[in-house]
């Protein structure tokens, strides 16, 4: 073996020698025959990355494939039902409007979209099918396990540019072909393993451009990486740090030959592509932002409001158990830990290239959970992203048992087939369960919805969080309440507002607690529903409007609907809707702190004229709402208001009160005006008084309310709420 590595190093240098290289100032043009940006010696000699694989590699991508393919037709809620059910969902709104770059994700309404990710595979699998027929979820899974069999070539690429033999190559993928986390979530309708194939063939093309020196697989490289970025840029990071070892050792040698030329192709080799892979991330992450941005309720998903979601804490990342969580995670995802011991102790017996190429690739492995600690210790599926690299890692140490002349071929295959069984049983014994156990169907609830809710029309979803996995089902757009929003009734009315009178048709309530009193009234004295329920599947109730009634009981029972039931409880509020009572105003015409003075007004509590630090106020503690006639004319109004300075304290903290100001009536939904969220425990500029100003539309057909509603929480202890200038002119 060193005696053929000694010849083939000798020719080599014969082949190179007497050769020159081109100048500098010719080294940024493509070479008329060759292609070439330089003409130097690539760091191994290229192999052929695409030889014939052996039948026993063939016979076990086969077994791989048809395992894949098990319990096909079912739902896609087996595992993390909401990130599958929310890609899905983006696909089949794809498949049914067409595509765009603000593609849609209809859970907060108008404009319809929050962009997470470039939808490259929700087009891909929107595209499949519409050409096949196929369902949303066969065509996700069709083309998730195509990705990660397309990935496979890129790593052949890379582990031939590292000068490894077909034999080691082989071995190396078939320990990616039976990597537990691969073995599942490669069927499933995520992002994942197309991010993942994206990701490898940047690094494919990157390594092969600072190798060969030669145009096309710069701009490969460049394309594939900026693809790959917009994509899922966390999928980016581990073939980054690959890449970013490879090219320090490329631009080592490059100095070292002290040749301007090849250190300035090197150069460009190197920063071209990762240019490319970093703006574009740069341009969809603005971009996708800008969208979020125009509505209220998907604000929150903007970058600068992720950062410790994705990135994690410090708390996190010097917690013990933690720690232990993310080891137990990487045996049943990447590598059980007998499997990673046998690899490790074969590492003793192996070349040295094998040893620093797995060490490199550990070093990519670890690089993305160290980087989103967070993203990693929540989702298993993010072991996708790097997986690859410690499979590879285990397999060159594995194969490098063949390259030792003291190891029997025999004692090496029975060392592979071992590990390649150890890791089999660590799927087994853990994500194999979701393939075991075929996954419920769809929510019973989500047929009834269907049967009387107009395909063009809007459910209105309150208490599902933004969680798309009854929504899919359902097949409608829908106006949820995201994390941090629960009772933010404010916000929603806002965007209700946007959408043409009457769109929203159906109102879905998650389980069978009380609705918080402001939910509670917006949907059934705003937007008109029926307070009788039309259906319930004994996890959720379906609503519809007064005037639909009749003729949605009718269309249900006459299709009998298995697990639909027809009666269902009448709706509960907390705290409870008679006790939320109509005051008559309590003030003078002459009053200071209202003009004109409220017509009347709704409290559990009622409304009193008091000083509050030397000013005088209405004391409205939330829920509260006072109406106001605007005198004709009106063009402005101004507001001043605080939560009382004990509200901050911790024995009498309040979880915040939103303020809003709305124009009811005149037979359309609240149309607001002004809304504000007053937290001073957590915010100390919510503290003391708070003042606004804003004017009022041109044509005024109906009263103005203002409100103070419990806050997201829907808790109304301690909040101490104050008016203390109410004026429209």
């Amino acid at each position: 073996m060193r005696a053929a590595e000694a010849q083939s190093k000798q020719r080599m240098r014969a082949n190179t020698a007497g050769k020159t290289e081109v100048a500098p100032a010719e080294c940024i043009r493509r070479a008329p025959r060759a292609g070439r940006i330089a003409r130097v010696p690539p760091m191994f000699a290229l192999r052929n990355p695409f030889a014939r694989p052996p039948v026993w590699f063939l016979v076990l991508a086969l077994l791989v494939g048809a395992s894949l393919l098990r319990n096909w037709n079912a739902s896609i809620l087996d595992r993390h039902e909401f990130r599958q059910t929310q890609t899905a969902l983006s696909a089949h709104w794809l498949r049914e409007e067409g595509g765009s770059l603000a593609y849609p994700l209809p859970v907060f309404g108008p404009p319809w979209s929050a962009p997470l990710e470039f939808p490259l595979y929700q087009g891909l699998v929107a595209g499949v099918a519409k050409v096949t027929g196929c369902s949303i979820e066969s065509a996700g899974r069709a083309v998730s396990i195509g990705a990660f069999f397309a990935a496979l070539p890129a790593l052949a690429g890379l582990l031939a540019s590292a000068g490894f033999p077909p034999r080691t190559r082989w071995i190396a993928l078939a320990a990616v072909l039976v990597t537990p986390v691969y073995l599942f979530y490669a069927r499933t309708v995520l992002i994942e393993t197309t991010a993942l194939s994206l990701a490898l063939w940047f690094l494919h093309a990157y390594v092969r451009g600072l190798e060969t020196r030669r145009w096309c697989w710069v701009l490969a490289a460049a394309g594939f990486g900026a693809l790959a970025a917009m994509v899922k840029v966390t999928t980016v990071v581990p073939a980054a740090t690959a890449g970013a070892l490879w090219a320090l050792v490329a631009l080592g040698r490059a100095i070292r030959s002290r040749e301007r030329a090849v250190i300035v192709c090197t150069g460009a080799a190197l920063l071209l592509p990762a240019l490319a892979t970093v703006g574009a991330a740069w341009w969809w992450v603005d971009y996708a932002d800008a969208v979020k941005a125009a509505n209220p309720l998907a604000a929150h998903l903007r970058s600068a409001h992720l950062g410790a979601w994705t990135f994690g804490s410090l708390q996190q990342r010097l917690d013990p158990a933690t720690w232990q969580a993310l080891g137990r995670q990487i045996t049943y995802t990447t590598g059980g830990l007998w499997a990673l011991g046998l690899a490790v102790l074969c590492g003793v017996f192996a070349p040295r290239r094998h040893r620093l190429v797995a060490l490199a690739a550990a070093a990519a492995f670890a690089a993305g959970p160290l980087c989103f600690f967070n993203l990693y210790f929540v989702h298993d599926y993010y072991f996708c992203a790097n997986a690859a690299f410690l499979a590879v890692a285990l397999g060159l140490l594995v194969a490098g048992l063949w390259e030792n002349p003291r190891v029997p071929r025999v004692v090496a295959g029975l060392v592979a087939l071992l590990i390649g069984g150890l890791q089999v049983l660590a799927f087994r014994n853990g994500l194999d369960f979701y393939f075991g156990h075929r996954p419920p169907g769809p929510p019973p609830i989500a047929a009834a919805v269907r049967a009387v809710v107009p395909a063009e029309a809007v459910v209105l979803m309150p208490n599902w969080s933004w969680n798309p996995q009854l929504l899919f089902y359902v097949e409608r757009k829908a106006l949820m309440l995201p994390d941090g929003f629960h009772n933010d009734v404010a916000s929603l009315a806002a965007v209700t507002g946007r959408l043409a009178p009457g769109a929203v048709r159906g109102f879905v309530w998650r389980g069978r607690g009380p609705m918080p009193l402001e939910v509670y009234l917006f949907a059934f004295e705003d937007l008109g529903f029926s307070p009788e329920a039309v259906a319930t599947d004994g996890e959720n109730t379906l609503f519809v409007r007064t005037q639909d009634l009749a003729a949605a009981r009718d269309r249900l029972a006459g299709l009998g609907l298995a697990g639909v039931e027809l009666a269902a409880p009448a709706p509960t509020a907390s705290p409870a809707v008679d006790g939320y009572l109509v005051f008559p105003a309590p003030f003078p015409d002459d009053n200071p702190v209202c003009q004109p003075a409220p017509a009347d007004g709704r409290s559990l509590y009622g409304f009193m004229l008091a000083q509050d630090d030397g000013r005088d106020v209405i004391v409205a503690h939330a829920p509260s709402r006072l109406v106001v006639r605007p005198p004709a004319g009106a063009r402005s109004v101004e507001l001043g208001f605080h939560l009382a300075a004990a509200c901050a304290q911790p024995e009498t903290r309040s979880d915040g009160v939103v303020v809003a100001v709305y124009v009811a009536g005149g037979g359309r939904p609240r149309r607001m005006l002004y809304q504000r969220t007053l937290d001073p425990a957590a915010d100390p500029g919510d503290r003391g008084l708070q003042t606004a100003a804003f004017a009022l539309p041109a044509e005024l057909d109906g009263t103005l309310v203002f409100e103070a509603s419990t806050g997201v929480i829907a808790n109304l202890s301690y909040d101490w709420f104050f008016w203390d200038r109410i004026v429209v002119r």
